[in-house]
């Protein structure tokens, strides 16, 4: 078995800083990053609900919609396979599907995370909202490069390496 990452960097000498939850939430965070990968640069933070990020998007049939979210995120894209016309559009990254409660509350058209089980689906099939989850990883990644241009703007002069981690998850496709 291979030694984890956390123990190698342990190892090292490496300091780490692993404010996940603080970048999931913070304007131009996570969710900022992927409503920017979908073109989407106006948004707003729901009031009572800090991971729940709502925008009023250029109407979009769903089918669309699903095309755009798995090219932009080079990903599959699983979904609910509701058939309507998506003018607002929610997004919590990674395993946000919590929140798609607070977001059928909204009265949305439609719901972006990276995970979701089979009964999130069912709800969100009855509430007559598409459900989309594209990865937990490819939903969450989309922040890197934005997170180390900011570092490189603010640090000039300290190297700044994007992590090449890969998705530990592989899809097979018949």
């Amino acid at each position: 078995m291979s030694e984890s990452l956390i123990y190698s960097v342990i190892k090292s000498g490496i300091s780490v800083i692993s404010a996940h939850t603080n970048l999931d939430i913070a304007d131009g965070g996570v969710n900022t990053a992927l409503f920017a990968s979908l073109g989407v640069n106006e948004y707003k933070t729901h009031e009572t609900d800090p991971f729940l990020k709502i925008a009023e998007i250029e109407p979009v049939y769903s089918d669309e919609l699903i095309k755009k979210v798995a090219s932009s995120l080079n990903t599959v894209v699983r979904h609910n396979g509701v058939k309507k016309t998506v003018k607002t559009l929610s997004i919590c990254s990674g395993s946000g599907s919590q929140e798609l409660y607070v977001a059928i509350d909204e009265g949305v058209d439609a719901f972006l995370t990276g995970e979701a089980k089979y009964h999130t689906f069912i709800d969100a099939d009855t509430n007559g909202i598409l459900l989309m989850a594209a990865g937990h990883y490819e939903t969450e990644n989309v922040v890197v490069p934005v997170l180390a241009e900011k570092l490189r703007k603010q640090f000039p002069d300290i190297e700044i390496i994007e992590s090449n981690e890969k998705n530990p998850v592989n899809y097979y496709t018949k």
